[in-house]
């Protein structure tokens, strides 16, 4: 069974680019990511629609604690879109 999250290394090796490139495309929102305690991660089924041009992000929200909260509620809605795909 294959990790629902891919760190920095796992995501430059997959897209066949360096550590550094992945590191400034998420700080630039250039790739679809989020943060845990300061640490990159991104999830893998996201990663895989991004490549094939599929993954449609939700607005950006920046500011407010309460803004940011809404874009994370609109990824988890849509991961658990994808989990009942699996099923």
């Amino acid at each position: 069974m294959k990790r629902i999250m891919m760190s920095v290394k796992e995501v430059a090796v997959y897209l066949g680019v360096s550590v550094t490139t992945i590191y400034t495309m998420a700080r630039k929102s250039e790739i679809p990511h989020i943060k845990v305690r300061g640490r990159i991660l991104f999830n893998r089924s996201v990663i895989e629609d991004w490549t094939r041009g599929e993954y449609q992000e939700s607005k950006r929200v920046e500011g407010t604690v309460d803004e940011q909260n809404i874009v994370m509620k609109d990824w988890w809605i849509w991961l658990t879109q994808q989990k009942s795909k699996l099923t």
